[in-house]
């Protein structure tokens, strides 16, 4: 009967194939029905009734009884059929989660891709650099070798030594591959609170590099993502320009409350200014978004700064 037309349509031709609500849920969160009438979000408020309606509608038809439906036209059908709700998708970080819970991969994307400057500015190795080139039995990394890299935590694992302290074992993942992070017990009691899986980190370490293997990484620092800084600059053609939209834009930055300093700078006269740190935002995208609609979209750029 040709391609599914929308999800009510998709849902009520598989129903008499042992297609259950957990599959239906599974589809929906990997994406395979993009491609129908509603988003990911919608799709999962709804499917669940739809399918409960559908089984009334089944368990109706083999008692005998008669429904609504055995009297209605395909058009009239049309008209009972389960509305989406009017919301937005998910995040993409909430999708791509969810690609990874049922499918074991990212697919449309990496949890990442979003932070990749901020991942490029702080780090010095990536996690291929750990890995033994089979052709050339060698690695980028040397044993004992200072460097820093960056991702997001996939897996820990816990275990005890001898004196019953905790040290941890985790796999980082970055953009293009993993490595495993060694966290002895006095760095694992200061950083315990940042090896949650899924938290993006970055790691200070030396490498730990044996022969006929991947290199590890032994810790000695963690920085959260959240800890590097980064600088919204604003640009103003001339000093008279900014004089005037000055009130305005403090307004605009005054409720605004984080880590992320503040600098002005005029273009005529090659001058800087940055705001004392009483002043300092959250440049988040919301802020951006309403300065850049203020400036206009080449007079706001926030720069990452490097891990201090």
């Amino acid at each position: 009967r040709g391609p599914y037309t929308n999800l009510n349509d998709f849902i009520t031709r598989v129903a008499d194939r042992d297609v259950n609500k957990r599959a239906v849920e599974n589809l929906i969160k990997a994406g395979a029905c993009d491609g129908l009438d509603g988003n990911r979000q919608q799709m999962m408020n709804v499917f669940s009734i739809v399918m409960d309606n559908l089984a009334q509608e089944k368990k109706k038809s083999m008692s005998g009884q008669m429904t609504l439906f055995d009297f209605a036209s395909e058009e009239d059908k049309k008209d009972y059929e389960i509305k989406y709700p009017n919301i937005p998708e998910f995040s993409k970080e909430i999708k791509l989660g969810f690609e990874k819970e049922v499918l074991g991969i990212y697919l449309t994307g990496h949890p990442l891709e979003e932070y990749e400057e901020k991942w490029r500015k702080n780090i010095s190795a990536v996690t291929t650099d750990f890995v033994l080139d089979e052709e050339t039995d060698e690695m980028k990394i040397k044993d004992n070798q200072q460097v820093i890299v960056g991702g997001m935590i996939i897996d820990k694992t816990i275990k005890y030594t001898k004196q019953n302290k905790p040290m941890a074992f985790i796999t980082l993942e970055d953009l293009v591959g993993t490595v495993e992070v060694i966290i002895f017990p006095r760095d694992y009691e200061r950083f315990a609170a940042l090896l949650n899986e899924d938290e993006k980190i970055f790691i200070r370490g030396h490498a730990n590099v044996e022969e006929n293997k991947n290199g590890k990484l032994i810790c000695e620092q963690i920085f959260s993502f959240d800890d590097t800084k980064r600088e919204l600059w604003l640009q103003f053609e001339t000093k008279e320009e900014f004089e005037s939209k000055e009130n305005e834009l403090m307004a605009m930055l005054h409720d605004s409350d984080g880590k992320d300093s503040v600098v002005i700078y005029i273009s005529s006269i090659k001058a800087m200014k940055k705001l004392p740190e009483s002043q300092n935002i959250s440049a988040d995208s919301n802020i951006v978004n309403n300065l850049t609609n203020f400036l206009g979209k080449n007079n706001v750029k926030v720069v990452e700064k490097s891990i201090e």
